[in-house]
């Protein structure tokens, strides 16, 4: 009989908070999230920032890659590997220094570190060079952010380019 209730319980507390809601988003990303959901089509493909983890359920839209989405598979983890060093700016994670490295105790820090700095060089010229080869029509960086593309969503911490 527990387990029933139990069962119950679960089924009610997913039916009455579903996981994007549990999600705390900061104020600004809560804006930005919303922005995207109500101005881009449903199939819209962004560039973000790597190391932000929750843009894909915060706005229900793809991006080209983020650490969190790690495929199954040998063929789909080298794509996405690629791809996570192309958002890096071609900087690829030094393991050299790693004893019995396992990459899901690198620490959040310095792999957000090594995501954020590479993300972050990425240029005009380079982002066009990515546009081509993943198809994205916006992108996303933290501020400071001096690109030149046209800005269509700005926030105290984000920006929002038309690529």
């Amino acid at each position: 009989m527990f387990i029933i209730l139990l069962a119950i319980a679960v089924i009610i507390f997913l039916i009455y908070k579903p996981i994007s809601k549990r999600y705390d988003y900061s104020i600004d990303e809560k804006e930005l999230y919303s922005y995207i959901k109500e101005n881009t089509p449903n199939d819209t493909i962004l560039l973000t920032p790597p190391h932000i983890e929750s843009f894909r359920l915060g706005t229900m839209r793809a991006t080209v890659a983020d650490f969190k989405a790690v495929p199954f598979g040998e063929k789909s983890l080298m794509g996405w590997y690629e791809r996570i060093v192309d958002l890096a700016n071609g900087t690829e994670l030094n393991l050299k220094n790693e004893k019995n490295f396992h990459i899901n105790k690198l620490e959040n820090s310095r792999r957000n570190e090594y995501l954020k700095n590479g993300y972050d060089s990425l240029t005009k010229e380079k982002i066009l060079i990515l546009k081509e080869k993943y198809a994205f029509d916006y992108a996303i960086f933290e501020k400071p952010s001096s690109l030149n593309f046209t800005i269509i969503f700005e926030s105290n911490k984000y920006v929002l380019y038309k690529v």
